[in-house]
């Protein structure tokens, strides 16, 4: 991954320079952020930022109820839950919709 940054020696100065002490990485969730930083850094944890909290709890939405008023109506809720409890929240929301998935399958 790193080869494919055009410099990839300053790419990694910035990135070091947000690493203190293992601290959480924010990233949006996408596959290669994690393992560049996992290359680089081994071990630590990633904080997802809000905005693409949101944009991944809103895909699933939308796998689950189409676009309609249901969809909606989910979303404006979970949203609340995200912005008020934050993973913890939502874990419980999807928890259910994961159990009936499964029985489902």
């Amino acid at each position: 991954m790193v080869s494919q940054v055009r410099q990839p020696r300053h790419f990694l100065r910035i990135l070091k320079s947000f690493l203190v002490d293992n601290s959480p990485q924010l990233g949006d969730g996408a596959a290669w952020i994690g393992n560049l930083i996992r290359d680089i850094f081994g071990k630590t944890d990633e904080c997802l930022d809000i905005y693409h909290a949101l944009e991944h709890v809103s895909a699933c939405g939308k796998a689950l109820y189409g676009i309609g008023q249901s969809f909606k109506d989910w979303l404006d809720r979970v949203r609340l839950v995200l912005l008020a409890e934050g993973f913890a929240g939502i874990e419980r929301e999807l928890e259910p919709l994961l159990e009936t998935l499964n029985r489902l399958a």
